[in-house]
C-alpha cells in the first residue's frame, strides 16, 4: 500500500510543469538561506552575548519564518501545477 502511494508520489513529482518545479527549487533555495541567516543570527548571539535573549530570539524568529517559506513555495508549486494542468497548457 506504502509502495503504491510512493510510486504515485514519484509519478506526480515528475510529470510536473516547468515552471512549477524552477517555482519548488528556488524558492526551497531561498528559504534554506534565510534558515541559515537566522541560524547564523542565532549562534552568534549564543556565542558573543551571554544574556541577549532578544537576539536568540530574533535567530529563532527567522528560521520559523524560513521553515514558512519552505512550505508556503512547496504549496505554491502545487497549486500553480495543478491550475496550469486545468486550464491545458
Amino acid at each position: 500500500m506504502y509502495l503504491e502511494f510512493l510510486k504515485k508520489f514519484k509519478e506526480s513529482v515528475l510529470n510536473m510543469n516547468e515552471v512549477s518545479l524552477k517555482l519548488i527549487n528556488h524558492g526551497l533555495q531561498l528559504a534554506v538561506g534565510v534558515c541559515l541567516i537566522g541560524l547564523g543570527t542565532y549562534i552568534i548571539n549564543k556565542q558573543l552575548y551571554i544574556f541577549n535573549f532578544l537576539g536568540e530570539q530574533f535567530g529563532m524568529h527567522i528560521m520559523l519564518a524560513g521553515g514558512s517559506l519552505f512550505t508556503q513555495f512547496i504549496i505554491g508549486g502545487i497549486i500553480l501545477d495543478i491550475i496550469q494542468k486545468r486550464r491545458g497548457t
